[in-house]
C-alpha cells in the first residue's frame, strides 16, 4: 500500500501556474499570482455582513470591507449599501468607482 501523505488534495493551491515561472511584473506573472490566492481562498468559510441601516452622520455611501482573516481561517467582512441595493450591485459600483 503506497503512503499517500505527500500528495495535495484537489484544488490545493499546489495546482497551477506559479508567479515564479514568469517574470517578475509581468502580466503572466501577476495574473498566476491573482490564481494563486483565489484558490487559497476560494474553499474558505466566508461570513459577509451586509448592513442598510443608515448610520448616524454617515452619508450613505457604498462601503465594501476588505476581507479579513479569521483565527479559524474563516474569512470576515463588514459591508454597508444603501437600502434598496443587493451587495451584488453595491460590489460592481465600487469596482467601476476603483477604476
Amino acid at each position: 500500500m503506497a503512503n499517500k501523505g505527500g500528495q495535495k488534495p484537489p484544488g490545493a493551491t499546489g495546482a497551477g501556474p506559479k508567479p515564479a515561472e514568469y517574470p517578475l511584473g509581468s502580466p503572466q506573472s501577476r495574473a498566476a499570482a491573482r490564481a494563486l490566492l483565489e484558490r487559497r481562498f476560494a474553499g474558505r468559510r466566508r461570513i459577509d455582513v451586509v448592513s442598510s441601516i443608515p448610520r448616524p452622520g454617515g452619508d450613505g455611501a457604498i462601503r465594501i470591507g476588505t476581507w479579513i482573516e479569521c483565527d479559524d481561517g474563516s474569512l470576515f467582512r463588514f459591508s454597508t449599501i444603501p437600502s434598496g441595493m443587493t451587495i451584488l450591485e453595491a460590489e460592481q459600483i465600487a469596482l467601476q468607482l476603483d477604476h
